[in-house]
């Protein structure tokens, strides 16, 4: 730094050098070439040239470009009152002026063009930045738009929570056995791309908990990894007794848009006409919020409890396929149905929960309720015992 601060101050006193002059000449002669007006007028410019870029390169150039015209130029008196006649033979530079002033003037137009560069990409950034600002939400407008579109969806935290309560510590160690779980859960894998959908299938009984350690896994990686990742999740349930499509459509995008602290214009177009959204409507606006992270987690247990369940299956297949929505990370969980199948079986990568680490996950969890229960009881059994029964 300290070397380039010095350059800097030995280019200006080169420059100033220069430009004292070229004013000597041109007001100690009568008749003061062009040339010498053209040179003060160089010199004046390269002058501030240093003060807006610090280029190696074509700086460098120029500062040697203007010793070489300094060498060729004649010494001032000391006495800067005492004026003195110059004729065109004192002049050194008459065969290499034009060269010199044409390299002096090639140098400095090599970093006033990168400056406007510069500054056409930074006015071209707030120009971006603007029309951002335009079309978000404030954060009052954000929270009741917000409201509004979730205001008719089940809220699936509490199912959540309650399943997590009851999910057995140590269990769905599997997960990390399985590749395909760490591929999708990084936001850039290094050796393979990662797989958008994740599809996993079987054992009744069983989803909710593993789900559950699904979701937590996912917001602790959220959580460590910064804003830039997402996630949301929904639970589907025979009690809702609808097609889960819109209502998940419709929480999940309200889920991020709460996380990005961002919500489109869009949105507040779709409550103010009055009318009930649509899906191509929501995943315009889904869209937009995707445009706030790098990665989104996007979560749904028991597809299967849909009833009807074709607008969600439509939903889960453009996510995982649309290039719209190709920040998205999906998992699914559902037994097997036959439609389901169809519809994910190209699209996904599917796992199912009839393997050996899940059935001893479950043997994990009997055991250790059986024991709660006998403990209750005041009976004494060993776990050996219970195992072997």
């Amino acid at each position: 730094m300290a070397e380039f601060t010095a350059s800097i101050v030995a280019f200006l006193q080169l420059a100033d050098s220069v430009i004292r002059v070229c004013s000597h000449i041109i007001s100690a002669s009568k008749d003061a070439p062009r040339d010498m007006i053209i040179i003060s007028s160089e010199a004046k410019t390269a002058e501030a040239l240093p003060n807006v870029f610090a280029a190696a390169g074509p700086i460098q150039a120029c500062y040697g470009s203007i010793v070489a015209l300094e060498r060729l130029l004649p010494k001032i008196p000391n006495d800067p009152t005492k004026k003195s006649s110059f004729r065109m033979a004192d002049l050194a530079w008459a065969l290499k002026e034009s060269q010199v002033l044409s390299e002096i003037s090639f140098h400095k137009s090599t970093p006033l063009l990168a400056l406007t560069g510069d500054v056409m990409r930074e006015i071209q950034d707030i120009k971006v930045g603007v029309q951002r600002v335009e079309q978000a939400l404030s954060s009052a407008e954000r929270s009741e738009a917000l409201n509004w579109l979730q205001s008719k969806c089940n809220n699936p935290s509490a199912i959540h929570n309650s399943t997590f309560r009851n999910h057995e510590e140590h269990t769905n160690a599997w997960l990390h056995k399985w590749s395909e779980w760490d591929a999708w859960l990084q936001p850039r894998p290094s050796k393979t791309l990662a797989p958008r959908f994740l599809w996993i299938h079987g054992i009744p009984g069983a989803g909710k908990s593993v789900m559950a350690s699904f979701i937590e896994h996912v917001k602790t990686h959220c959580a460590s990894s910064g804003p830039t990742l997402g996630y949301a999740y929904y639970y589907c349930h025979y009690s809702h007794g609808q097609d889960e499509g819109l209502p998940f459509l419709r929480w999940i995008v309200g889920h991020l848009s709460r996380q990005a602290e961002y919500a489109p214009q869009k949105l507040k177009q779709l409550r103010d006409s009055g009318c009930d959204p649509t899906i191509p409507e929501i995943l315009t606006v889904l869209q937009a919020v995707l445009s706030r992270f790098d990665v989104a987690y996007v979560v749904i247990d028991g597809v299967d409890e849909s009833e009807p369940r074709s607008q969600l299956l439509s939903v889960l297949a453009t996510l995982a396929t649309d290039e719209r929505f190709k920040k998205i990370r999906l998992l699914a969980t559902s037994r097997l149905s036959h439609d389901i199948e169809q519809t994910f079986s190209d699209i996904s990568i599917s796992l199912s929960m009839s393997n050996d680490y899940v059935k001893e996950d479950v043997r994990t969890v009997v055991m250790t309720g059986s024991l709660q229960i006998l403990a209750w009881r005041g009976g004494r059994i060993s776990g050996s015992h219970l195992q072997a029964g």
